[in-house]
């Protein structure tokens, strides 16, 4: 059956219809592309063509395409209108994690020091790298004496607010942290991990969801908890919350940690059921290939998967420890077994 009047709505999935349109038909000396005889007609055995663009996404997306025609009547006298409908989805990820390097060399955007942001950090601003001039959160609890949080930087702050609320926060001076993140870590283990995890929340606190939980991780390592109980830095050995310190607080307290001792090599159960395992360079991997735009989430409630260069593989939903699971899927991956 020849059908005429042929419409393509692009319906977005929303509820409303404020957003649909109708997608632009692909034509060729005035007919459509797929109008083989060019007499306006949808013909048995053709195929139209229509496109419509739209900029990609993050998160899941949910596009459905509605065809239909003018009516016509059946043999037995029935007024049909033709329709037909096409549905297509895809996970919008997200690559806008930033390596250790740059935060190591834009420390002004995290120093809470207002106003003193160079032009390099502006342009960063301007071009939508940077969420905003000062990324870091963290301001002074008039509850807590002698101490003034505004000149910390708070890791394992999965939500961003700069409050320490769980078991999993601790806070290292601004000046210590930009010292470590802009120079070499000399074979220490914890200066090592600290750069990937200064960076892994810095990226949080610009708007980039991680792979769940990943900050806290890093955080149970550098305080000995949990999973890492036998194979951590415990650099909170008072359990004050900040990170121990030489008395002018411009070092770590204490001896350099090997990269060949438990705290770096030992493997660890990551994931509940235990069937993962993972050692201190593994978790410091994961914290770098998130930082380097390889482990990648869609957003808040989305997935983890893996970029791999060209497509999204091992994807899984981005519940805790899933970043785990998708990382032993790549396989092959230094510390993760």
């Amino acid at each position: 059956m020849a059908l005429t009047n042929v419409v393509v709505k692009d319906d977005n999935g929303t509820a409303g219809i404020g957003d649909d349109f109708n997608p632009t038909a692909i034509t060729s000396g005035g007919f459509n592309t797929g109008d083989i005889n060019h007499n306006g007609v949808l013909d048995v055995g053709e195929t139209w063509h229509y496109k419509a663009t739209g900029t990609a996404q993050l998160g899941s997306y949910v596009n459905n395409a509605t065809a239909t025609t003018a009516a016509y009547s059946d043999t037995a006298g029935h007024s049909v209108t033709p329709t037909a409908t096409d549905s297509s989805d895809y996970e919008g990820f997200s690559s806008r994690a930033l390596t250790q390097g740059f935060w190591g060399s834009h420390t002004d955007v995290w120093d809470n020091i207002d106003g003193n942001e160079g032009n390099p950090s502006k342009s960063a601003k301007a071009s939508g790298v940077l969420s905003s001039l000062d990324v870091n959160p963290s301001q002074d609890d008039p509850t807590t004496t002698k101490i003034d949080e505004s000149k910390y930087l708070l890791l394992g702050d999965t939500n961003s607010d700069g409050i320490a609320n769980d078991a999993h926060d601790l806070w290292i001076s601004i000046s210590l942290a930009k010292s470590i993140e802009s120079a070499s870590a000399g074979g220490d283990a914890r200066l090592i991990m600290l750069q990937q995890a200064i960076a892994t929340q810095l990226n949080i606190n610009n708007g980039v969801a991680q792979p769940d939980n990943l900050i806290d991780e890093a955080v149970m390592w550098l305080k000995s908890q949990g999973a890492w109980s036998t194979a951590g830095a415990n650099l909170d050995a008072d359990s004050n919350g900040f990170i121990d310190t030489n008395g002018a607080g411009t070092a770590l307290a204490g001896n350099t940690l090997k990269t060949n001792t438990n705290a770096w090599t030992k493997y660890v159960d990551v994931t509940d059921p235990a069937s993962i395992t993972a050692n201190g360079e593994g978790l410091k991997n994961a914290l770098m290939w998130f930082n380097q735009g390889q482990l990648v989430t869609s957003g808040s409630g989305g997935h983890v998967g893996w970029f791999n260069g060209t497509n999204i593989v091992d994807e899984h939903p981005n519940t805790l420890d899933q970043f785990w699971v998708t990382l032993h899927e790549v396989g092959g991956l230094t510390g993760i077994s």
